[in-house]
């Protein structure tokens, strides 16, 4: 063993170039609730969204002959589920998955123009168009910009993550093709991208530009991503580049709404491709800021649509803005590697993600509060829907990206060694560093537990360095490989062991899963969160057995609990006996408001302790003790 070491981060210059295909997982076969959980919405959900909304397509195919009053997003629809079916299927590899997105794909060839055209609206309104005539009397508001880019970077962004999983060049060339399309639009007649409108969501497609021009090459989609960015300088386009190198936080940014967060993921990619460090300076210093100002407790992102800083507030959390957050937070970790980004998207996941997904496991959740009730997108935003397309809200078509994302950043390689960030019963097979196929096994119970038992399996031995998570709740972590304990383990780092791995290597990881807590301020001030590991417990009105907002407990008590494998579809249950004597039962927050029953996260308990500023770079004020 040549060194054991914790790090805060590697070096990231050594990789600006990017990473290649082969430092991504190859399968994530998971264990125990998530299994459960996600294997019934790929199968509920992904393989019967087509069969279920039949007309999505036929508005796209009949988009001349029979223009419809459409919301200006309803572009984006199939694109989004097409992105959520290439993470399943790299994590499940189910067969059925494979024949649904390839499908997918076919209907999209099926209605794509001439030229490339892969929206929904006709030739006289498309990329810059206006809504239909019958806006304002179908939706109440009308004449607003269409969302028509926006709606080709999903579907472009979909198609490259489904050439990615599976292989399909098909998709990728449907992808160029729409790519193409756009760029003639704008660029050779003469437009800028910002006479489209609906900036914050139109100028996205810089992402999908870059990542075009790095998988093939053509050096006009580099030059075109660099021209989104450079018109980000005009009045009423976000300047989120410039803002955030001069140090503004994204919420006193022009464009702070949540869709602006697929714009700055422009930043990594061309970070990537030219390893100007200022590229990602912004990129950082947004992702930092809103962690700091506008991250929920149960890792939810946003209030009322967009960034306030104030991660109290009371408004709407949306789902989308949530994946959002975590499609950024996983460029962020792959560029920063920092393991606190890694944390912030195991709680994202555990608690706001999985949230999202109602008891059903078919319909997401517009709105996932920190207190309150949790209602199908089905019903709240039925408005956006069309006859034979019941499904088709934002919401709906993205949540499933919410619970798959973990598919990026469960582990990754690079030149500086491999990453290992996602904890849980599961089969894993990845990269090392030289691209050998490694396969890491998980045996554990974990998050109901801190044990953590991870085994390797690689043909040939291989010397890299691998950077093992420690979160930071966990302070008092022990690490132990083929029985040898590690030394210095810092909480919110990677514990970094560099030597020579081999068939049959073992490591034990224990963790510390004592109660941590958040305590409110603003709108929930006198309230605390308690966290066992990454997972917000709630009191449930249906379940907890008690008045849910006057119930109060002695911080001491909760300090103690034991939590358990949970009951009646709940992931995780703890009984905790309140300030009156009276046993209580906790839920885990992903779990909790079944049924449409009413729950809160922000508990009433004495001795909580202080509340605690956050600062750039300290550990999350959720892991006070």
């Amino acid at each position: 063993m040549k060194t054991i070491k914790s790090a805060d981060k590697a070096d990231r210059i050594d990789n600006i170039v990017g990473l290649p295909g082969n430092s991504q997982i190859r399968s994530l076969r998971l264990g125990g609730y998530l299994k459960s959980r996600l294997e019934s919405n790929e199968r509920l959900w992904l393989h019967s969204a087509l069969r279920n909304n039949p007309s999505l397509f036929e508005i796209f195919e009949t988009r001349e002959s029979n223009p419809r009053c459409i919301v200006p997003w309803f572009g984006e629809y199939p694109g989004k589920i097409l992105t959520g079916m290439a993470l399943t299927y790299r994590m499940s590899g189910n067969p059925d998955t494979l024949k649904a997105g390839n499908e997918w794909v076919d209907r999209l060839e099926a209605v794509q123009g001439a030229d490339g055209y892969l929206g929904p609206h006709p030739e006289n309104r498309r990329f810059s168009g206006r809504m239909h005539e019958d806006a304002k009397a179908v939706f109440g508001w009308g004449n607003s910009p269409l969302w028509d880019v926006w709606g080709h970077y999903h579907c472009i962004y979909g198609l490259y993550q489904w050439y990615i999983a599976t292989g399909n060049k098909k998709a990728l060339v449907i992808a160029v093709r729409a790519a193409d399309s756009v760029i003639g639009y704008f660029i050779r007649d003469g437009r800028d991208f910002s006479s489209a409108g609906s900036q914050e969501m139109n100028l996205a497609i810089g992402h999908a530009f870059v990542l075009l021009y790095r998988e093939t090459g053509n050096r006009d989609y580099l030059s075109t991503a660099q021209q989104v960015v450079e018109e980000w300088k005009k009045p009423g386009c976000g300047n989120w580049f410039a803002d955030a190198l001069s140090g503004k936080d994204f919420y006193e940014m022009e464009k702070p709404r949540w869709e602006a967060l697929h714009c700055v993921m422009t930043l990594a990619e061309l970070y990537r491709t030219t390893g100007q460090n200022e590229y990602f300076t912004a990129l950082e210093s947004i992702w930092q800021s809103i962690a700091r100002t506008d991250r929920h407790n149960d890792g939810g992102f946003s209030s009322d649509e967009g960034a306030v800083g104030d991660p109290y507030r009371l408004g709407a959390i949306e789902t989308c803005c949530t994946v959002a957050w975590m499609a950024l937070g996983t460029e962020y970790l792959k560029l920063g590697k920092r393991s606190l980004t890694a944390d912030e998207l195991e709680l994202s996941f555990f608690n706001a993600a999985l949230g999202s997904l109602t008891e059903n496991d078919y319909i997401f959740t517009y709105n996932v509060p920190m207190s309150g009730q949790r209602i199908g997108a089905d019903i709240t935003l039925k408005w956006q829907t069309t006859e034979n397309a019941r499904d088709m809200n934002c919401c709906q078509a993205n949540g499933n990206r919410g619970l798959s994302q973990v598919a990026e950043w469960a582990a990754f390689s690079d030149k500086t060694g491999m990453y290992l960030n996602f904890y849980s019963p599961y089969a894993m097979t990845a990269y090392t560093p030289s691209g050998q196929i490694i396969k890491v096994v998980q045996n554990t119970d974990y998050p109901i537990s801190g044990t953590i038992n991870i085994t390797v399996e690689l043909e040939n031995a291989e010397e890299f360095p691998l950077h093992i998570r420690i979160p930071c709740w966990s302070a008092d972590t022990a690490l132990y490989i083929n029985g040898e304990e590690c030394m210095n383990i810092a909480a919110g780092r990677y514990y970094t062991i560099d030597r020579v791995w081999n068939n049959g290597d073992s490591l034990s990881l224990r963790l510390d899963m004592s109660a941590h807590y958040l305590t409110g301020e603003g709108a929930v001030s006198g309230r605390t969160s308690v966290y066992h590991g990454p997972v917000l417990m709630t009191l449930d009105s249906l379940v907890s057995g008690t008045d849910i907002d006057i119930c109060s407990f002695d911080r001491k008590m909760l300090d103690n609990m034991t939590v358990k494998d949970g009951t009646d579809g709940h992931w995780l249950t703890a009984e905790v006996v309140d300030t009156e004597g009276k046993s209580v039962l906790l839920v885990d927050f992903a779990s909790s408001g079944r049924g449409g029953s009413h729950y809160i996260s922000w508990l009433n308990i004495r001795n909580s302790p202080s509340a605690v500023k956050t600062k750039e770079k300290d550990l999350p004020v959720w892991a006070s003790r």
